[in-house]
């Protein structure tokens, strides 16, 4: 069996914890409410970015279900237009910018083999209906 590096189990833990939040906001747009169904590419979105916080790349609640549209593409984007975003999460969400931070200054000499492990397994349980929200 190959022996994979933490890089490798940090790409497939974020993957994995995008799929989850998605699957948890039943793949609709957390801003703008467009969905999957309707015909809406659907991203899992970071909050903190994952170049300045690395170690939040799989964190669940550091991640948004958001329609392509208000993440990198429309006018008021997440990316194209970052004040009106911030201004409408941390009003739709207040005081979780502030954990995230806290939670990012805890989350030092992470095993991701370990994190894949326990959101493939977590994923694996909302399949089977038997997940918990967040």
């Amino acid at each position: 069996m190959k022996k994979h590096s933490s890089a490798w189990y940090r790409k497939k833990a974020t993957e994995i914890a995008k799929k989850i939040v998605k699957e948890l906001a039943n793949y609709t747009c957390e801003r703008c409410y467009k969905s999957k169904k309707k015909g809406s590419k659907i991203d899992g979105a970071h909050i903190l970015s994952t170049g300045a916080y690395p170690e939040m790349s799989c964190v669940l609640l550091n991640i948004l279900c958001l329609c392509s549209s208000c993440h990198s593409f429309g006018k008021n984007s997440w990316h194209h237009n970052p004040v009106d975003a911030v201004k409408w999460f941390n009003k739709k969400y207040p005081g979780r910018y502030n954990k995230l931070i806290k939670i990012s200054q805890t989350r030092t000499n992470i095993d991701y083999k370990m994190e894949y492990e326990q959101l493939t397994e977590y994923y694996n349980k909302i399949q089977n209906n038997t997940g918990l929200d967040l």
